[in-house]
């Protein structure tokens, strides 16, 4: 004989609170024209011819010619004056282009990794925003660390509320942190559905409450942490912390 009990779902009113934010790139030369005339040999003025006697039979005396006094140094040749060819010049290429400038990016948010509850969790949350207009949820890292340490707490303490048996709350672990916020909230839940259906079913009881249902479709609420954990006696605890800037 088997035993069937029908799953338990439990929500604690949407807990908001709100402050103001505080600290936290060759030419070669023209021949030269001739003149008419210029260059031919002169031409002798024309006189009348005088007779000349006829030669005799004694050939006339031959003059020796004197030998020279000194014989004539041939001229020492100069060498030429050697001129270094000048190497061609090479073609200048422009210089490259300046690199852009650009801003250094800003530095990357820590990524956060999600269980596949935590995920599905957050992804529904934002499904809903979507659905009425809204902007994302964003994951912060300091909210996600703060929404685990409370659905911990609630299942290793076996209680379920928006403050632990020794007095903290979300918002007493963001000012431990040094977190500034100008508004934040809180949604808690648990049930002990099939895992298949434990986030849906928090997620529905969430939207059917109109207190848990005004955190997660206030505009102000920016960023966001899921944290869900399971007890000793099988009860899954969720724990969505927000805010805003």
């Amino acid at each position: 004989m088997g035993l069937v009990l029908a799953g338990a779902l439990s929500l604690s009113a949407g807990f908001l609170m709100v402050e103001d934010a505080s600290g936290s790139g060759s030419a070669s030369p023209s021949p030269l024209a001739m003149s008419a005339g210029e260059g031919a040999p002169p031409q002798a003025p024309l006189d009348t011819a005088t007779p000349t006697p006829a030669p005799t039979d004694t050939p006339a005396p031959t003059a020796t010619p004197e030998p020279p006094t000194a014989t004539p140094e041939p001229p020492t040749p100069v060498p030429p004056t050697a001129v270094p060819a000048r190497a061609p010049a090479r073609p200048t290429s422009p210089p490259p282009p300046p690199a852009p400038t650009t801003a250094p990016a800003p530095p990357a948010a820590p990524a956060v990794a999600l269980t596949a509850m935590e995920q599905q969790m957050f992804t529904l949350h934002n499904v809903e925003r979507a659905n009425a207009g809204l902007g994302q949820l964003r994951l912060d890292p300091v909210l996600e660390a703060i929404a685990r340490q409370r659905a911990q707490d609630m299942a290793a303490k076996n209680y379920f509320s928006h403050t632990s048996p020794t007095g903290e709350t979300a918002f007493s672990i963001m000012a431990s942190y040094g977190y500034t916020y100008s508004i934040a909230g809180e949604n808690i839940a648990r049930n002990n559905y099939p895992d298949d259906q434990s986030v849906q079913t928090a997620m529905t009881g969430f939207m059917n409450s109109p207190s848990h249902r005004q955190n997660i479709l206030d505009s102000r609420f920016v960023y966001v942490g899921v944290g869900m954990a399971f007890g000793p006696d099988g009860m899954k605890y969720f724990a969505v912390v927000f805010a805003g800037k």
